[in-house]
């Protein structure tokens, strides 16, 4: 599943996590596309719970950003 949730334009980072998976994209829209593809591959998917960045991750995305 986490390789087909890769190959998915827009997504920024995904990691496996003990309910499914964690996965940042660009834009919202792009948890429409993750979940069509797993469907689209017969991957069963029970939920998909958008989360708004907290200040802590912006800050630490322009960090890795650097100057």
């Amino acid at each position: 599943a986490l390789r087909v949730i890769r190959a998915v334009g827009g997504v920024v980072d995904v990691a496996p996590a003990p309910d499914g998976a964690r996965v940042r994209v660009q834009d919202r829209e792009d948890i429409a596309r993750i979940v069509a593809a797993l469907v689209g591959r017969e991957i069963a998917v029970y939920g998909a719970v958008p989360r708004a960045a907290t200040l802590e991750d912006v800050y630490f995305a322009l960090r890795e950003e650097g100057p």
